[in-house]
């Protein structure tokens, strides 16, 4: 059982790893820079950013564990892993790009390559284990969201 935790923290601690791209933007960026920016109408208050993504990095913690822990194809898991980490590894490129070098465009890019990603993930786990899929279909789906919002940034400015 406490193997099983430490697992599970484990991946959750892995899942906010992303997070950890914020720590290059300060405060001043948000306050006038971003605050400066035309922004398409369909932009949720900045206060709702926080609890969406929290919620977002706890289910993909959960999608984590049970593929790290179920008993698939080795080669499945594999490339779903691989998968898991480098939409990780963009999600966590993209706050400096965006925030930390006002980089509209190429945070554009890296939401495109990392949404890409997530849809391929989600396909090939809806085929491996179903319930992957599922629990990630959320942030797919903000994914796609976001995508507007910063293409909204990107045409608006």
């Amino acid at each position: 059982m406490i193997k099983k935790i430490f697992v599970f923290s484990i991946c959750l601690f892995c899942s906010f790893l992303p997070a950890l791209g914020g720590l290059f933007v300060n405060a001043d960026v948000l306050q006038n820079w971003y605050a400066s920016l035309n922004k398409p109408s369909f932009t949720p208050p900045d206060w709702f950013f926080g609890p969406a993504w929290g919620v977002l990095y706890l289910l993909t913690g959960i999608v984590l564990y049970i593929l790290y822990t179920a008993e698939i194809n080795s080669k499945d898991k594999k490339i779903l892993l691989l998968f898991f980490a480098a939409q990780a590894a963009l999600n966590f490129l993209w706050v400096p790009a965006f925030f930390g070098a006002r980089a509209v465009l190429l945070s554009l890019c890296i939401i495109i390559l990392m949404t890409a990603l997530c849809v391929d993930f989600v396909i090939k786990a809806f085929n491996v284990k179903p319930i992957l899929g599922y629990l990630f279909l959320p942030y797919v789906i903000w994914l796609l969201y976001a995508f507007w919002l910063n293409a909204g940034v990107y045409v608006l400015n």
